[in-house]
């Protein structure tokens, strides 16, 4: 639905245009008299809108549970429909449908702004599971990738120490057999001295194989919804009535 206060500037300043006598409308072409038709029934709906609006607005802060505080009350009015009347110059009948169409409009308006209210909280709530569901995949990524790097550290850590504990060992029997070799060249007859204790092999605690780090699956962004309570939302029936009636496309 177009913006009201758009519409009806934009037909007033046309019909400004046709003339403020009937002297200028005299002198319309036959071409401008019809063209001019499109914008004063514009303009008469336009205003029959805004008219009902004043009158559901009217209506709610004249409800029967303000009592004597409610705006028609307060103004000398025994109900909304004779302030109504009073404003627009229509008989008490006429008042009194044009407080109805008002009443409709505005319960229309509000169902369907807590309808779009609701829509939009779900959406977010979506989002906002979706983005959780994707920061704990991520979380989840790199912690896994950062055991396995500790991991292979240990493991190669182990490793290292393990070559330096065999070179020393094969260090400490090379020159034994050279001290052995040169002791029976020197004193044949003698036994071989006790040699330096041989030097232990640090236990290298046990290394867990590092499993291979497989490729992360991919991120599924079909989550759970979570449950929100949501206020049930009843849009009035006649709802596309009242758009059809205000669009000008239904009478």
């Amino acid at each position: 639905m177009n913006n009201l206060v758009l519409e009806l500037t934009r037909t007033s300043a046309l019909v400004a245009a046709l003339g403020d006598s009937s002297a200028g409308f005299a002198g319309l072409s036959d071409a401008e008299v019809l063209a001019a038709r499109g914008p004063i029934a514009a303009l008469l709906r336009l205003s029959s809108t805004a008219a009902a609006r004043l009158a559901g607005t009217i209506a709610e802060r004249s409800r029967p549970q303000l009592g004597q505080s409610g705006l028609a009350a307060r103004h000398g009015f025994g109900n909304p429909t004779l302030m109504v009347q009073h404003a627009t110059g229509l008989s008490r009948i006429e008042a009194g449908r044009l407080l109805a169409v008002g009443v409709l409009m505005r319960e229309t308006e509000m169902a369907e702004r807590r309808a779009a209210e609701a829509r939009d909280a779900q959406r977010l709530a979506q989002a906002t599971a979706v983005a959780a569901a994707v920061a704990a995949a991520a979380a989840a990524e790199v912690a896994a990738a950062e055991a396995a790097e500790a991991a292979a550290a240990a493991a190669l850590a182990a490793v290292q120490a393990q070559r330096e504990a065999d070179w020393e060992a094969a260090q400490w029997e090379a020159r034994e057999a050279d001290r052995a070799a040169v002791w029976a060249e020197l004193h044949p007859d003698l036994p071989l001295p006790d040699a330096a204790p041989r030097p232990a092999r640090p236990e290298a605690p046990p290394v867990a194989p590092v499993a291979p780090i497989s490729p992360v699956a991919p991120i599924s962004l079909v989550v759970p919804m979570p449950v929100i309570p949501l206020v049930e939302v009843v849009v009035p029936w006649q709802a596309p009535i009242v758009h059809a009636v205000a669009a000008g496309i239904f009478s």
